[in-house]
């Protein structure tokens, strides 16, 4: 009888088991990022996160994202699961965890457009017609903006009259104003203005990329 309460007692001091999806809820609750959660939140679902250690995170990664770089892992899988779970070891839900990212390779320099090339593929948009492809390109050749970044500005981004654009940042979460030189601003003057569609009227990156191959 004596062993039975001992046994009991010892169980009943246990600290409750709380699930990584309490653990998100609360992470948002006190004011967490949301962005790339919900994909690592359903793979660990009602995880333990007691049971939850680092080897599990970086496979978490790899099988979110099987074919991406090291950096996209860590962006979109490391660290809002770390988040989270240093949120858990913050309320004295689980102890403190340390995950590795993953090594994140330097990419290649870019050769940027030679004037020469510039100069041709403008003259060859004119005579195809495609004012808004030759637009886009001379737009992120003179604002170093990403194809990501080009083919989602809209009108309502754009002060002709003051010659700038507000580019939505993909990766920083942040906006950056962009001015417009002489002739930039000549070809979007040119353009047909939609609200409703964007300024350079393309929508995915992969089309834009194919469509200057094809010039």
């Amino acid at each position: 009888m004596a062993e039975a309460k001992l046994v009991a007692t010892a169980g009943g001091n246990n600290p409750p088991c709380h699930t990584f999806n309490e653990a998100a809820e609360s992470y948002l609750t006190h004011g967490g990022e949301s962005r790339y959660l919900v994909r690592v939140q359903e793979y660990f679902g009602d995880t333990d996160v007691r049971a939850i250690y680092p080897f599990d995170i970086r496979q978490m990664a790899e099988t979110l994202y099987p074919n991406a770089g090291g950096a996209t892992r860590n962006r979109c899988a490391i660290t809002p699961a770390r988040a989270v779970l240093y949120h858990a070891y913050d309320r004295g839900w689980r102890d403190a965890i340390r995950v590795r990212r993953f090594r994140e390779e330097r990419p290649a320099p870019k050769e940027p457009a030679s004037v020469p090339w510039m100069f041709t593929f403008l003259r060859q948009c004119d005579r195809d017609k495609l004012g808004h492809l030759a637009a886009l390109v001379l737009f992120m050749a003179q604002t170093g903006a990403r194809i990501s970044e080009a083919v989602r500005l809209q009108w309502p981004d754009v002060d002709l009259s003051g010659r700038v654009a507000v580019l939505t940042r993909t990766k920083t979460e942040t906006n950056a104003i962009r001015h417009l030189p002489d002739e930039l601003l000549d070809r979007l003057h040119r353009l047909d203005r939609d609200l409703a569609l964007p300024v350079f009227r393309y929508t995915n990156r992969h089309s834009v990329s194919e469509r200057i191959r094809a010039v």
